[in-house]
C-alpha cells in the first residue's frame, strides 16, 4: 500500500519465570519511546479515542490505527502525518487487516460489521453479511486468499476475501474470541479467548488439530515466530507461553510480568515483544528465555503493537490514546542484566521528523 495511492479527503485531528523471580524485581534497563502520536478528539465527540489496533501497511510506510471513536486513521510511519480515514463503522472498531499481496483492506468491531475497503484509494466496498456477535479479532492467512474472523460468539468464521462468501465456521474454544492467527505457512489457524484454551485447525479443511491449555484465563494474544517455529501466548494470567508451532507441545512459560498480558508481537525471529495492563512492554530473548528490556511510556494499558520490519521499529498503542514508536534496529539482543538505562536507550537511533500530529517524548 503505497502512500501516494491514500486520498481520503478530511483532516483527522488527529513471561518466564526468570531465575525464580518476577520480572518486577530484576534490574532491567529502560527504554523510552522514541516518538509518540499524540491523538486528538474529532469534533463531535469530546474524549481522545482509545486504540485498540495498530497494524502496518505491507512496505511499512502506512500505519492503520482504530479504536471506540467508530474510525480507522492511516498514517504515514516518517512522518507521523494522516493521510486519511474511513468512516463507516457505527461502534467500536476492534480489528482491522491489509491483505497479503492483494488490495484490500478490512475493518470489524462492535457494530457486527466487516467491512471491505480498496487499500490504495479508501473506497468502500462489500460488507460481509452481519455477524450475530461484534468481531474482536481479523486474521488474514498469508496467502491472500480468505480471512478469519471471531469474536463474541462460539464460533470462527472464515470468508473468502475477494466475494465475502463464508467458507466454513468452526467451533471456537469458548464464547469469547479474543485471538486469531494464521501460521507463516499459512497451514494453520489458532485461535484462542475464554477459558484459556488454545484451538488449532487445518487451514484447508477446517479440521481440528488440537486443543491446548496451560493457561489459568482468558488468553488475549497469540503470535507465531516469522520462521514458524514457535507459537506464543498471552492472558490475563500474566503469564507468556512458548509452543513448539508444529506439534504444539508446550515447551516453555515466561510468567510474572506483574500484569495481564494483551498483546505480543516478534521483533524478529528472536526477540518477543509483551505488553499488558501494567503500562509496560517486556522484550524478551527468546532463545536464552530472559528479559532484555522494559519499554516505558505508556500510561495505559498497552492493548496493541506492530512490528514494522522495513523500519526496524515496534508501534505501541492502548488505553492512554498515544501511539509509541520504538526504534530498536541494531538492538543488541546479547545484552547483560544490570545494563544502564542510558545505554539502552543509546541505541534507539536518530529520532524521526516531528509533525503538528505529534510529540516527542523527552
Amino acid at each position: 500500500m503505497s502512500r501516494t495511492g491514500l486520498f481520503w479527503r478530511g483532516a483527522a485531528a488527529a513471561v518466564l519465570l526468570w531465575a525464580g523471580r518476577p520480572v518486577g524485581a530484576q534490574s532491567i534497563p529502560e527504554i523510552q519511546p522514541s516518538r509518540v502520536l499524540k491523538l486528538a478528539a474529532e469534533r463531535s465527540l469530546e474524549k481522545i479515542p482509545v486504540i485498540s489496533r495498530v497494524i502496518i501497511g505491507p512496505d511499512g510506510t502506512t500505519l492503520a490505527t482504530a479504536g471506540d471513536d467508530h474510525l480507522v486513521r492511516f498514517w504515514d510511519t516518517e512522518t507521523g502525518r494522516v493521510l486519511g480515514r474511513l468512516e463507516a463503522h457505527a461502534d467500536w472498531v476492534r480489528a482491522t487487516a491489509f491483505q497479503p499481496g492483494g488490495d484490500r483492506f478490512i475493518s470489524a468491531g462492535d457494530d457486527r460489521r466487516i467491512r471491505f475497503w480498496d487499500a490504495s484509494s479508501g473506497t468502500r466496498l462489500q460488507s460481509v453479511a452481519e455477524n450475530v456477535q461484534p468481531v474482536w479479532c481479523l486474521a488474514f492467512r498469508p496467502d491472500g486468499r480468505e480471512f478469519a474472523a471471531g469474536g463474541f460468539s462460539d464460533t470462527v468464521r472464515v470468508f473468502d476475501a475477494e466475494t465475502g462468501e463464508l467458507l466454513r465456521e468452526l467451533d471456537a474454544p469458548g464464547r469469547d474470541v479474543r485471538a486469531l492467527t494464521y501460521s507463516p505457512d499459512g497451514l494453520h489457524l489458532a485461535a484462542a479467548g475464554q477459558g484459556g484454551t488454545i484451538r488449532v485447525w487445518n487451514a484447508d479443511d477446517g479440521s481440528l488439530i488440537g486443543n491446548f491449555a496451560e493457561h489459568n484465563g482468558r488468553v488475549n494474544a497469540l503470535a507465531y515466530s516469522p520462521d514458524g517455529a514457535h507459537l506464543v501466548s498471552g492472558g490475563d494470567d500474566g503469564s507468556v507461553r512458548l509452543w513448539d508451532g508444529r506439534t504444539y507441545r508446550a515447551i516453555g512459560a515466561m510468567p510474572a510480568q506483574g500484569a495481564k498480558i494483551l498483546s505480543l508481537a516478534f521483533c524478529g525471529s528472536g526477540m518477543l515483544a509483551a505488553g499488558g495492563t501494567d503500562n509496560r512492554i517486556y522484550l524478551w530473548d527468546l532463545a536464552a528465555q530472559r528479559p532484555l528490556y522494559r519499554l516505558t511510556g505508556h500510561t495505559g494499558s498497552v492493548s496493541t503493537m506492530a512490528w514494522n520490519a522495513a523500519r526496524g521499529t515496534l508501534i505501541s498503542s492502548g488505553f492512554d490514546t498515544t501511539v509509541c514508536f520504538w526504534r530498536l534496529d541494531g538492538l543488541d539482543v546479547t545484552a547483560r542484566q544490570g545494563q544502564t538505562a542510558s545505554a539502552g536507550a543509546a541505541i534507539l537511533g536518530r529520532r524521526l521528523p516531528l509533525t503538528a500530529e505529534t510529540t516527542a517524548a523527552e
